[in-house]
């Protein structure tokens, strides 16, 4: 699914995987550009130090960390809560799933200076986020926001308050989160922006 992705990220950027915790708390101390997580792994209690070490990135060292990839389609409810409150200090808390276009948000805080280069719209089948801060989110649905399926009608969306894409400043640095499951081609430019490549 990522092979796009990382061939993309790759031609931009060096790029080092971590398949370990100890390989992750490691790498995580180099003078890195930002850090990808791709799976919910970090949320166990066996990766605690993992976590503390990514919040200790972001919040002291000016780092930027951005969940993606199978993070959100892969990790329960609870799992997401308990981590955005418990390692974050965050209310951000698991919303809905479901396909829709989403447009670019003008009331952004710009945290991240280049939000300007993003698509204004863009489809996405993402896992959202709620009990974030308007100024915080990068993608939000509309009016004009319909279900997209292939089972069910295209029903208005109408709770405007769950997002699939936020990025917000936290400390020195910068936390980000993109909750589609399916690599669409916007992830890309997204996740390059938040990572200031």
């Amino acid at each position: 699914m990522y092979v796009k992705l990382l061939s993309q990220l790759r031609s931009k950027a060096i790029v080092t995987e971590a398949q370990t915790g100890l390989t992750a708390i490691q790498g995580i101390s180099q003078s890195l550009k930002a850090v990808l997580v791709t799976d919910p792994g970090v949320t166990k209690r066996k990766h605690s130090a993992v976590a503390q070490r990514l919040v200790s990135y972001v919040k002291e060292d000016g780092g930027t960390v951005v969940f993606m990839g199978h993070f959100s389609g892969f990790i329960s409810p609870s799992d997401m809560n308990a981590f955005f409150s418990n390692q974050w200090n965050l209310p951000w808390k698991f919303g809905a799933y479901h396909r829709t276009t989403f447009s670019l948000n003008t009331h952004h805080n710009r945290s991240m200076d280049s939000i300007h280069n993003l698509p204004r719209t863009c489809s996405m089948k993402a896992v959202h986020l709620r009990n974030v801060p308007l100024e915080a989110v990068i993608y939000t649905a509309t009016d004009n926001s319909r279900l997209e399926s292939l089972v069910f009608a295209p029903t208005a969306i109408e709770d405007h308050t769950e997002y699939p894409v936020v990025f917000t400043q936290m400390g020195n640095g910068h936390l980000g989160y993109i909750g589609d499951v399916n690599t669409e081609e916007e992830d890309s430019r997204v996740i390059f922006e938040m990572c200031g490549i």
